[in-house]
């Protein structure tokens, strides 16, 4: 309907007024579709904005949804830590609670402490890294209490390591005129032991 009225309003303008409205309403048209356009840019990206948005949300809620199961295997790790390391503490703090864990070890495995030392300590370099205890040991006993001693290291958590053993048989002496020593004697040990320390 409007198209017709527009035709016979057209048709009923002067013959050279036509070609000036025709050429009138297509810049109009064109000018109009260039604001248009101009105007959509701005809402397009918006709408792209919006997307990327609406993804970075979906992947905070994924985060947060796994936070607890993150939480969980964190506590898993510094669980198995401790059970490798000992706890962080100073380093002559940490080499005595060894020193003391040792000995309490030889002396139920039936074994005379002579000695022990703290020998080495080498400090973490970073978090990331732990940093070492070494603990020399002079032990007298028999060879089945150095077994258990062995034993008991081997088997210890936060872990321990018997990083050199030194092994000598000595014997008591002689009984009566015979020259050959007497076989009942001990073993004296020299141990080095080391451990891992968290920063």
């Amino acid at each position: 309907m409007r198209v017709r009225e527009f035709n016979s309003w057209y048709l009923n303008l002067p013959r050279p007024a036509r070609p000036f409205i025709a050429v009138l309403m297509v810049s109009l048209s064109a000018g109009f579709l260039l604001i248009l356009l101009s105007a959509s840019g701005p809402l397009i990206d918006a709408l792209r904005g919006g997307d990327e948005r609406e993804e970075r949300i979906s992947r905070l809620l994924g985060y947060m949804a796994a936070e607890e199961q993150l939480k969980a295997y964190l506590e898993d790790i510094n669980s198995a830590r401790s059970e490798l390391t000992f706890l962080p503490k100073a380093s002559n703090q940490a080499g005595a609670e060894m020193q003391e864990l040792l000995r309490s070890q030889a002396e139920s495995s039936g074994l005379a402490v002579v000695g022990s030392q703290l020998s080495a300590v080498v400090e973490a370099e970073d978090e990331s890294s732990h940093g070492i205890l070494e603990v020399e040991l002079t032990l007298r006993g028999s060879a089945d209490g150095l077994d258990q001693f062995l034993d008991l290291v081997a088997s210890h958590r936060p872990l321990l390591k018997v990083k050199k053993l030194l092994v000598t048989a000595k014997t008591v002496g002689y009984s009566g005129r015979n020259t050959v020593p007497d076989p009942i004697g001990y073993l004296e040990v020299r141990a080095t032991v080391s451990a891992l320390r968290q920063r």
